[in-house]
């Protein structure tokens, strides 16, 4: 167990990170998070993103922060699939809500109870 969280600098770096942790009792709380996430969340279902290459569920993304520079290597899964240490992020995590409907190039702003971030979007794969 050791092993796992001390191997990947990263993944220590994200369990810390209130970016990556679920998120769905405040996106329940606040009826505007709400009704982006869900807007947002149906998008991402439809043909339409497929064809202008958004992010959605199953969606590899190549993420860089723009106050430390860190190149994350991240996918979009459902809550039950999450698990950081593989670079697996919910779409109900605080990062994760703000990833879906996003573009190549798209900055996505974070904001957690203690810090906000700026990701830029690098690339999306499937």
């Amino acid at each position: 167990m050791l092993n796992c969280i001390y191997c990947f600098k990263k993944s220590l770096i994200c369990l810390l990170n209130c970016a990556f942790r679920d998120a769905s009792y405040q996106i329940l709380m606040n009826p505007v998070k709400l009704s982006i996430f869900l807007n947002r969340f149906e998008f991402s279902q439809t043909h339409a993103s497929r064809l202008e290459n958004k992010i959605r569920v199953g969606c590899r993304v190549v993420l860089k922060n723009l106050a430390t520079h860190q190149i994350m290597n991240l996918r979009v899964v459902s809550p039950e699939q999450a698990c950081i240490e593989i670079g697996d992020i919910s779409y109900l995590s605080t990062l994760g809500s703000e990833l879906l409907g996003c573009q190549r190039e798209s900055i996505v702003y974070v904001d957690t109870l203690k810090h906000s971030s700026a990701w830029k979007v690098l690339s999306i794969g499937r």
